[in-house]
């Protein structure tokens, strides 16, 4: 979601908005057929959709542009800071920073895990693996659930928390304690 609008992005290059009448329109027009998207973030002034190998897109005014990617690894999440930077990430630990046209690697040497979710929360940007939730401090991702969470993968924002969602574990995180509120067997 995205200024409370809904978007699904998909293989070849397809992109979705649902619209207030109850419908999905197709959103993707300049898009080329032969990329494979899988997140789509930012805001409405200016959409960043990326996705395999690297795709990095840009919708401003009306008109999707690609960008140079300083990587090749496929790209899986993305989230925006208050002040319109986005944050993107993907397999292998890959996280990159930018906007528009520019695009740079943070280069945190913290973990080659695939980074499968992304948050801004508390002025923090947070990043999921399979099994952590990591936090990004002076350009290194910190693990902040160390022999708390046996599962991670999905990260959301609700009510002043951020929620970890994974095979097997549900938790929220304060602020400075994880919260579990269910706990399977691993």
């Amino acid at each position: 979601m995205i200024n409370e609008v809904v978007y699904a992005v998909g293989y070849q290059g397809m992109v979705y908005r649902f619209e207030d009448n109850r419908r999905w329109i197709r959103f993707d027009r300049g898009l080329p057929s032969t990329i494979d998207l899988q997140a789509i973030g930012g805001g409405e002034e200016e959409l960043c959709a990326v996705g395999r190998h690297g795709a990095i897109w840009i919708r401003d005014r009306d008109r999707w542009s690609e960008c140079a990617s300083p990587t090749n690894w496929h790209l899986t999440c993305i989230t925006s800071t208050p002040s319109g930077e986005i944050y993107v990430a993907g397999h292998r630990g890959t996280l990159i920073r930018g906007k528009g046209a520019v695009w740079e690697v943070v280069d945190h040497d913290s973990t080659k895990s695939d980074l499968w979710s992304l948050q801004w929360f508390d002025g923090h940007l947070y990043a999921a693996t399979i099994d952590d939730v990591l936090v990004l401090d002076d350009d290194a991702l910190v693990s902040l659930s160390p022999n708390t969470l046996s599962s991670s993968y999905r990260l959301d924002v609700f009510r002043d928390k951020l929620w970890s969602f994974g095979q097997f574990d549900v938790a929220f995180w304060n602020g400075d304690e994880w919260s579990t509120i269910c706990k399977a067997d691993a």
